[in-house]
């Protein structure tokens, strides 16, 4: 009786320790979770190496469409419309993308309206000085239109007056600064000089300016126009001595016109040869002349070196015609004159030969 007894005290005290076993064996025995614990969330979302991960839709996959926090999500913030995604700040529309800082419209834009055109300007203006010669014509007897060089001359002591005229959009502009200079680097060109450092445009668009030398002498130098936004221009200046030349034209006028200068052409009257008299306008149109000066003012002589009679000491005299013209912008020829008997070079003195001017 008495061991059955001690055996039901016993019975719950096991069941105790039985319990106490179970929960230690639960728990690993060290308080550590055993590795038969029940899988977490993290280990039932893992996807097996065998499986796409684009295809398995969980809501934290890296594929997500419409995840908020997936790297590639389309709507995600970093997505195709995140700060980085087509729409981001580095997008297609974003700070440096196709519409943005360097993009297609930006700062950077190869069809920005900002970009500066060749000629300099940055208003899409086309800005022009071109040589305004009267006929177009160097000392030289070449065209000096559309082109950013001219050949001019004369003989010391006189000056020589030039001008050019400075267009926008093909239009005359008056105020415009016309910087002159004499190109530097050579002996020369100590010897020049220039009647002011810059002048003004006027209604017409044209500026004027005299040049010189300081003394007598065989002098080539360069003189340079330039204005801001158009390509420069370039006088290429020879002058001689005043010997005297063996040809000096003055013309003259009497007139309504304000003519300031003109321009004189020679023609040589050889055998078989026009009487460049006869039409006096179709010959400065069509015959180039054999030597000219141009812009000459009115009060002033075109002389006439003898460098230019070729032959003249060995024929002892040449014959020339001389026609003498004067233009007004815009207009053109507006005055002619022509003589072709006193024209008579001779080597043995000086010849000087007046010209009427007879408006048109």
């Amino acid at each position: 009786m008495r061991l059955i007894n001690e055996l039901a005290i016993m019975r719950p005290l096991c069941c105790l320790i039985g319990l106490f076993v179970v929960g230690v064996l639960a728990t690993g025995c060290g308080g550590e979770p055993s590795d038969r614990s029940a899988p977490e969330t993290s280990d039932v979302a893992d996807v097996p190496d065998n499986i796409d991960e684009s295809d398995t839709p969980g809501p934290l996959d890296a594929a997500d469409d419409t995840s908020t926090t997936d790297a590639a999500d389309d709507t995600g913030t970093a997505d195709d419309t995140g700060a980085t995604d087509d729409t981001g700040t580095a997008d297609d529309t974003g700070t440096a993308d196709a519409a943005g800082t360097a993009d297609a419209a930006g700062t950077a834009d190869a069809a920005d309206a900002a970009e500066v055109p060749e000629d300099g300007s940055s208003d899409g203006v086309e800005r022009a000085l071109e040589f305004d010669l009267g006929g177009g014509i160097g000392s030289d007897g070449v065209s000096c239109v559309e082109t950013d060089r001219c050949r001019v001359s004369f003989s010391y002591p006189d000056v020589l007056t030039v001008q050019l005229r400075y267009t926008e959009d093909g239009e005359p502009v008056a105020g415009r600064t016309v910087n002159l200079e004499v190109v530097p680097g050579s002996d020369a060109a100590m010897m020049a000089t220039l009647s002011a450092p810059s002048v003004l445009t006027d209604e017409e668009g044209i500026v004027r300016f005299d040049i010189g030398v300081r003394d007598g002498g065989t002098w080539q130098f360069e003189v340079s126009a330039t204005v801001d936004g158009a390509a420069a221009r370039t006088f290429e200046v020879s002058t001689t001595v005043f010997n005297p030349a063996p040809l000096s034209v003055l013309a003259t006028y009497s007139g309504t016109l304000g003519i300031d200068t003109y321009r004189a052409l020679l023609y040589a009257q050889r055998e078989g040869l026009p009487d460049y008299c006869e039409d006096p306008f179709r010959t400065v149109q069509e015959v180039t002349a054999d030597a000219a000066r141009i812009n000459v003012r009115m009060s002033q002589f075109a002389r006439f070196s003898e460098s230019e009679f070729v032959g003249l000491e060995s024929d002892g005299e040449q014959r020339y015609t001389i026609i003498v013209v004067a233009e007004q912008p815009d207009v053109g020829i507006v005055a002619m004159g022509c003589n072709d008997v006193d024209g008579l070079v001779r080597w043995v003195a000086p010849t000087t030969v007046e010209v009427e001017l007879i408006d048109l």
